[in-house]
């Protein structure tokens, strides 16, 4: 079998890309290939291939399509990005310099939580966005890398309140799940597991006295 009919079979979702240690190579090449020069199903195709050869061979992929065009491909490209974690960096801060005001926002989000000094340059940029979630996210991000002095300075930029922001999705990569366990928590450690209902722990009890016993009438009348 070709490597055009793996490609397409992983694409039609009905293959597994053979045996990767022979396929990587030229799978990784024919998608970058069709995310650069293909249509838009195209370049969604290109996206399942990247997700099926991990981070490490699929992030070239997803970088490059994080600003695409299209609404759908740049979601899936920044979902893959999440899920990447620390080695999506990269592409996180490109989408949330990006024109999609949902997606920067909520890349903006995270480069919040995880106080990316490297993405300072970006949230200068981010301030003269048109979307006021982007400008406060921006403003935020300053605040958290320069400290809060700046932070009045640069929400002076906009007063509207900040619009709530839906919580990204991590796509999985199919060949290293364990790089895409979480999108919460910073990148460079180990991810903060998610919030569990639990039953209420029970309050400590109140420390017991130890007194002497009372004496007994028997030895109180000797």
């Amino acid at each position: 079998m070709d490597i055009e009919q793996i490609y397409a079979d992983i694409v039609a979702g009905t293959g597994t890309g053979g045996d990767l240690a022979w396929t990587r190579r030229d799978l990784r090449q024919l998608a970058l290939h069709r995310a650069k020069t293909g249509g838009p199903d195209e370049r969604l195709g290109a996206l399942k291939v990247a997700a099926l050869l991990g981070a490490r061979d699929g992030l070239p992929i997803a970088h490059h399509l994080v600003a695409d065009p299209d609404p759908r491909v740049r979601r899936e490209a920044f979902e893959l990005a999440v899920g990447a974690r620390a080695e999506g960096l990269p592409s996180i801060r490109a989408a949330a310099g990006g024109v999609d005001p949902e997606v920067a926002c909520e890349a903006l989000d995270l480069l919040v939580r995880w106080v990316d000094a490297q993405a300072m340059p970006l949230a200068w940029r981010a301030l003269a966005s048109p979307a006021p979630g982007v400008r406060q996210r921006a403003a935020v991000l300053l605040g958290r890398i320069a400290g809060q002095g700046v932070t009045p300075t640069c929400a002076a930029s906009s007063t509207t309140p900040t619009p709530p922001c839906r919580r990204p999705r991590a796509r999985r990569w199919s060949a290293s799940p364990a790089t895409a366990r979480r999108a919460c928590g910073s990148p460079g450690g180990r991810s903060r597991p998610r919030r569990r209902w639990c039953r209420r722990s029970p309050r400590p009890s109140t420390p017991r006295r130890w007194t002497s016993p009372r004496p007994s009438p028997r030895r109180a009348a000797s």
